[in-house]
Parts: C-alpha cells; sequence; structure tokens
C-alpha cells in the first residue's frame, strides 16, 4: 500500500504594512494557500484585501492597538498539514537585542515548528 504524497503549501509571509500595501505583494503571493500578518496591519482593508486572495491569518503589532485592527491575537499558533506555525509581533519585548531571543523562549511550550516575528522593518520582498 502506497500513501498519498502530502501537498505542498504555499504560506505568504509579510508584517508591517502600517496601513499600506504594495502590490508587489500580490504578484509575490500568487497562488498561496494562506497568508501570515505577523502584525502592524494599519487598518483592516489590509486584511480585506489579501483575504481575497487566500485565507488570512493576523496578529496585533504596536500600531494596530489604537486604530481598526486592536481585537487581533497577541500571537497565534496556526497549523497546516502537520507544521505547528507560532507568530509573535515582537513589540512587548522591552529588550530589542533579545527579542527574538525571548520570543523563542516563550514559544517553547508551544512546541512550533516555525516562528514568525514581525517589528523589524526590514524590507524584503521576494
Amino acid at each position: 500500500m502506497t500513501s498519498e504524497p502530502e501537498k505542498t503549501i504555499r504560506i505568504g509571509v509579510l508584517s508591517d504594512t502600517h496601513g499600506h500595501l504594495d502590490n508587489r505583494v500580490f504578484e509575490r503571493f500568487e497562488g498561496v494557500d494562506a497568508i501570515l500578518h505577523a502584525g502592524d496591519v494599519g487598518r483592516r482593508e489590509i486584511l480585506i484585501d489579501l483575504g481575497a486572495w487566500a485565507p488570512t491569518y493576523a496578529i496585533l503589532g504596536n500600531v494596530d492597538q489604537g486604530g481598526d485592527c486592536w481585537n487581533l491575537p497577541l500571537q497565534e499558533t496556526v497549523r497546516f498539514g502537520g507544521v505547528r506555525i507560532y507568530m509573535n509581533h515582537g513589540h512587548l519585548q522591552s529588550d530589542p537585542s533579545r527579542r527574538i531571543q525571548r520570543i523563542l523562549e516563550a514559544s517553547r511550550e508551544i512546541g512550533p515548528d516555525v516562528v514568525i516575528v514581525g517589528h523589524s522593518h526590514r524590507p524584503y520582498l521576494g
């Protein structure tokens, strides 16, 4: 008996859109199965636009706390196939030099396979 090969899942990941969505994102996200936004969405319309392309999961960033995205979760764990992905924006970490390390330590009890952290403000589209 042969088992079915697992389906490849393509996930688009972004963060820190701050209410603006570059149209190149849609070119890069063509054919994705899901979208993960790691905080600082900026406007609910961003999530609506992304959700028109694929199921979208988002978390709260510091920019979202006073806007119309205030009710997003601070962190989120999603599962695709057998892969558990943990998202945390990272803005609540008081020591920026240890931000990633502290988030990794905090996520250990969740046991994720992948950790996604926003708040870096490093532009990359690839």
